[in-house]
């Protein structure tokens, strides 16, 4: 008599991290910007403006999403899901990388 169990769907992949990170790219980033913007107006700055902390945190994308990128790939680590962990980095990674190549062109062409 055969007693295999059957296989068990994983909720452990690569994919799955890199969902992930684009949801909290999507929920982070405007965040990031508000604290900015919250710094500037507790710091008593006379031109605070939430369009531009929003806009300083897009276009400093690759260090504004560590806050969020980081913790979650901590809290996958401990929660034994390393290819999940992976793809959050990868898709971390990716974020930084392109930002760092339209920062390159922008300056380039200056």
């Amino acid at each position: 008599m055969d007693t295999q169990t059957p296989p068990t769907e994983t909720k452990d992949s690569i994919a799955r991290g890199i969902i992930i990170a684009v949801l909290l790219h999507v929920v982070g980033l405007p965040l990031v910007g508000l604290a900015g913007f919250l710094i500037q107006v507790g710091s008593g700055a006379r031109s605070a403006n939430l369009g531009m902390a929003v806009t300083a945190a897009a276009l400093n994308f690759g260090f504004a999403q560590l806050p969020y990128i980081v913790p979650a790939a901590i809290y996958l680590r401990l929660r034994k899901r390393p290819r999940t962990c992976n793809g959050v980095l990868l898709a971390g990674g990716i974020g930084l990388l392109l930002t760092a190549g339209c920062w390159g062109l922008v300056m380039w062409s200056m």
